[in-house]
């Protein structure tokens, strides 16, 4: 009879006398190692604890938060924070000088404007305004306009031309001969005023200068502001052809008089003022006034004034 032989006890799990008795199973590792719960380890138990061993660590950083000021918002803590840096409060406290300063020089120069007898309001460091006055005695007549001649007269001088209409009929062009050659416009408005442009040139013989002369006038169309005229010329030197100087001058009238106050600025030399008549023009047909044209530098004492030298060499 064949003797039957025993499986091996490896494969039928039986103990083996051949054999020790089986210890408890020590910890391997690798894939198929048990857990500490002895149990095999799967596919995805493995998969999972390798990305937990190989991930690093996830945490977030904590940032240092400022620690609160003592006093906050409080006076005691405003008082503290000023103590520490006082920029701000001088700032503060020189914002409202500066603006003073500054209100006072763009608007306070000078003092307060004062009224003008003419309606225009002036600054005492006005130029043209203040000082004494120095009648000259000359007086001029109204412009005698009869059709395409015109005619004038003062300070015992004529002059004599014609009048043109403009092309466009938008005013009317006067030509003057005489002593001074001279040229007026007229045509053009601004609000409630005519504006009338002139020219006028002057030869003086004893210095051999020419002085090219322009003047802007306005006039109130209103008969009853017709004292509200106000002329400014601006005077051109010329010598040998060449420029030498320049000034001007400023005419206003006389509340309810045909006397008029002209004020000479020279650059470099005191201003003076003179005064002459001319009566204000009244209203032509066409229904706009005509202002006074005086083609002429009444009292004029030129660039090199005789009385200032004569003061000078004293």
């Amino acid at each position: 009879m064949t003797e039957q032989r025993k499986k091996p006890a490896w494969l039928t799990g039986e103990p083996s006398e051949e054999s020790p008795s089986r210890q408890a199973p020590t910890a391997r590792t690798g894939p198929l190692a048990e857990d500490d719960t002895s149990q095999l380890l799967t596919a995805d138990r493995v998969q999972s604890a390798a990305e937990e061993t190989e991930a690093p660590t996830r945490t977030v950083p904590r940032v240092a938060m400022p620690e609160a000021r003592a006093g906050g918002n409080s006076p005691r803590g405003l008082l503290d924070r000023l103590r520490e840096n006082p920029a701000p409060l001088v700032i503060a406290l020189l914002a409202p000088v500066v603006l003073v300063v500054l209100f006072l020089l763009l608007f306070g120069r000078g003092g307060d404007p004062v009224g003008d007898p003419g309606g225009i309001r002036r600054n005492p460091v006005d130029p043209f305004a203040g000082g004494p006055v120095s009648d000259t005695g000359v007086a001029f007549e109204r412009m005698q306009q009869s059709g395409e001649q015109a005619a004038l007269s003062g300070a015992g001088l004529e002059w004599s031309g014609s009048v043109s209409e403009k092309e466009d009929g938008g005013g009317q062009t006067v030509t003057l001969e005489g002593p001074t050659a001279a040229q007026l416009e007229r045509g053009f408005d601004l609000a409630n005023w005519d504006v009338e442009p002139g020219v006028y040139a002057v030869a003086q013989e004893d210095t051999g200068e020419v002085l090219h002369v322009t003047t802007q006038t306005l006039v109130p169309q209103e008969q009853d502001a017709a004292a509200h005229e106000i002329t400014l010329g601006t005077i051109y030197a010329f010598e040998g052809g060449e420029f030498s100087g320049y000034a001007y001058y400023l005419d206003r009238r006389e509340e309810e008089s045909d006397r008029v106050t002209r004020t000479y600025v020279r650059p470099g030399r005191e201003s003076y003022r003179v005064s002459y008549e001319a009566p204000a023009t009244a209203t032509s047909p066409g229904g706009d006034r005509n202002g006074a044209f005086v083609p002429l530098l009444v009292g004029w004492r030129g660039f090199e004034d005789a009385r200032i030298t004569r003061k000078e060499g004293e």
